[in-house]
């Protein structure tokens, strides 16, 4: 899922600039919402090595991943026989943790929105046909805290929708990017976003 390596890079630079700029700022609130997805038969994922789970159904199957930019680990969750654009699935999920450098107390992560905010704004305009279709929102996520950005943007002429999840605990940040061709988007968002919203850490 090439398309959905853009945006997990994209996150771990912006969260690394965010921390160095916002280590003492300080704004608070929380946000998201998700569709309830398909009463299809869910299948649990979980991860020992960084004490995470998640729950997942059809279509999306297990896509095993090569960590990129930094990254400790990445998997993905993809419907297989949905499009395919570069020869990569592009409808699914994208969990990666990247190593923040520090650790982030869980007080301090909504310090980071501003200039977040002003980073993917940025990082997001550079990216072929990007444009941010929704501000980056605090939220917690089953208990850790983050934040959540809508945005959209072109990979060989054709148009992606996503919506990325940051996640902070201790000294990693997890990023869910959900992803689909916008034309599929409206059809396959309950599910993609009852799959990223059932991430749990322990």
């Amino acid at each position: 899922m090439q398309a959905l390596r853009r945006g997990v890079a994209m996150a771990a630079v912006a969260i690394a600039l965010a921390i160095t700029v916002a280590a003492c700022g300080g704004e608070s609130g929380d946000g998201g919402s998700g569709d309830s997805g398909s009463g299809a038969e869910k299948t649990e994922y979980a991860n020992a090595q960084y004490g995470f789970t998640l729950m997942y159904s059809e279509p999306l199957s297990v896509v095993t991943l090569t960590p990129t930019n930094g990254e400790e680990y990445a998997i993905a969750f993809a419907d297989k026989d949905g499009p395919v654009v570069d020869d990569q699935y592009v409808n699914g999920l994208r969990v990666s943790v990247h190593p923040i450098g520090r650790e982030v107390k869980a007080k301090d992560v909504p310090k980071l929105q501003a200039d977040l905010q002003k980073a993917i704004s940025q990082m997001i305009a550079d990216t072929p046909g990007g444009k941010m279709t929704g501000d980056v929102t605090p939220l917690e996520l089953n208990g850790t805290p983050g934040y959540s950005v809508d945005y959209q943007f072109t990979q060989s002429g054709e148009q992606l929708t996503c919506r990325l999840y940051i996640l902070i605990k201790g000294d990693n940040e997890f990023d869910l990017t959900t992803q689909a061709v916008s034309a599929d988007w409206d059809s396959v968002k309950g599910t993609l976003d009852a799959t990223a919203r059932s991430f749990t850490l322990d």
